[in-house]
C-alpha cells in the first residue's frame, strides 16, 4: 500500500489489518515524522440503517457499534413486529440505542386512540408534570425512582415525540436514563427510540439531549409497511447482533492520515463518522500549516497563502466483509 499519489485506493475481501496497517505505520520506522495534530475540534456521528430507514446525527464520538435486528411473536408464534437499529457504545462508556420499532397497539384499542393517549390521557395540552403523575400511576416502578420528569416535545413531523429522563438508584450501574420515542405523521406504524444512559449527572445538557429530536430522521418516502393489530408483547428473542469495525477504521484513518502528511502540522481536525447496517465510514479535514506543501497543490501550482493553508479531506470506508476504500482530496 504505497503510492498514495492516487486519490482512491481500494483493498479486497481479502483485506486484514494486521497485513495493513504494519505498512502504513512503517512510515514511522524508517524516520518519518507523524503527523501534529492539534485536538479534534468538531466531532459528528451519523447513524444511517437502510433496514430501518431513518439517519440519526449526534455531536458525540462513538467507541464501538453493533447491529440490532430481532422481532417480536405473538403467542401462536406468528411475527408481529420488528426492531431494528444500533446498539452503541460512546468514548465516556455511557450506552445508546438507535432503533426503529413497531408501534403496535394493544388489543382492542385503534391505532389513532394509541398513538393520541398516554395511557389513559389524550397527549394534546399535556403538561410536563401531568406527564410524569399519569406515568408514575401506571408503573409502579418508575414511582419508586429518586427522579423523573418528561413531556411531549412540539414537532409538525411528528403525531407524537415524548422525552424521559429519570434518574435511578446508585445499584444500577448506568443510572442515569434519557430516551426519545417517535412517532412520525408519515409512518404512524413504527416508533423511532433514542434511549441514552450513562452515569454522572451533568455529563450532557437535558436541552442538548432533548433538541436531538430533530436530528432523528425518517426516511419517510420509503415507508409504507403492512400494520398488524396482534397482542402487545414482546418476546424474548436473541437479538441478531452485527459487530461493526469502529475503532480498526479509526486506527487505519489515524496511520492514513501519517502517510498522506508526512510529518507537516495541521492546524485543524475535524472527524466525522459515519455508521451503516454493514460499515463504517471515517473521514477527517486538516488544515495543513501554510508553510508545508502538498504533494497535490505542489503539483496543481497553487500559489501558497501565508496565513491560510489547504484542507485535505481523507476517508476511510471499512466495512465487515473486510472491504475497504481510502480516499483523499483538496478543498
Amino acid at each position: 500500500m504505497k503510492g498514495y499519489g492516487l486519490k482512491t485506493v481500494v483493498i479486497g475481501a481479502a483485506f486484514c489489518l494486521c497485513t495493513v496497517l504494519p505498512v502504513l505505520a512503517s512510515t514511522e520506522a524508517v524516520g518519518m515524522p507523524l503527523t501534529q495534530t492539534n485536538e479534534v475540534v468538531q466531532h459528528t456521528t451519523v447513524v444511517t440503517s437502510d433496514k430501518g430507514q431513518f439517519t440519526f446525527e449526534f455531536p458525540w464520538e462513538v467507541s464501538s457499534a453493533q447491529t440490532i435486528d430481532t422481532v417480536t411473536l405473538s403467542k401462536q408464534g406468528a411475527v408481529e413486529g420488528s426492531t431494528v437499529g444500533f446498539a452503541l457504545q460512546l468514548h465516556d462508556g455511557a450506552k445508546m440505542t438507535v432503533t426503529r420499532r413497531s408501534n403496535q397497539p394493544q388489543e382492542g384499542v385503534s391505532l389513532e386512540e394509541w398513538n393520541s393517549t398516554w395511557y389513559d390521557t389524550p397527549i394534546e395540552g399535556l403538561s410536563d408534570a401531568e406527564y410524569v403523575n399519569v406515568w408514575k400511576r401506571f408503573d409502579p416502578k418508575v414511582a419508586a425512582y429518586p427522579y423523573v420528569t418528561g413531556g411531549y416535545l412540539p414537532d409538525e413531523r411528528m403525531t407524537a415525540a415524548r422525552w424521559s429522563y429519570v434518574v435511578k438508584d446508585e445499584t444500577h450501574p448506568l443510572p442515569i436514563r434519557f430516551e426519545l420515542d417517535l412517532i412520525p405523521k408519515t409512518d404512524p406504524q413504527h416508533r423511532y427510540v433514542m434511549t441514552l444512559e450513562y452515569t454522572k449527572k451533568g455529563a450532557y445538557q437535558l436541552d442538548t439531549l432533548k433538541g436531538l429530536e430533530k436530528q432523528l430522521q425518517p426516511m419517510s418516502s420509503k415507508l409504507d409497511r403492512p400494520h398488524s393489530t396482534g397482542e402487545y408483547k414482546f418476546s424474548s428473542l436473541p437479538v441478531v447482533a452485527k459487530e461493526l469495525p469502529i475503532q480498526d477504521g479509526k486506527q487505519l484513518v489515524d496511520l492514513y492520515r501519517n502517510e498522506v502528511f508526512r510529518g507537516k502540522q495541521t492546524k485543524q481536525h475535524k472527524e466525522d463518522v459515519y455508521i451503516y447496517d454493514t460499515s463504517v465510514k471515517i473521514e477527517t479535514a486538516d488544515t495543513v500549516d501554510s508553510m508545508s506543501e502538498t504533494s497535490e497543490s505542489t503539483a496543481r501550482g497553487v500559489g501558497r497563502d501565508k496565513t491560510v493553508g489547504d484542507t485535505v479531506v481523507t476517508s476511510v470506508h471499512i466495512d465487515t466483509k473486510g472491504q475497504v476504500e481510502l480516499t483523499k482530496h483538496i478543498q
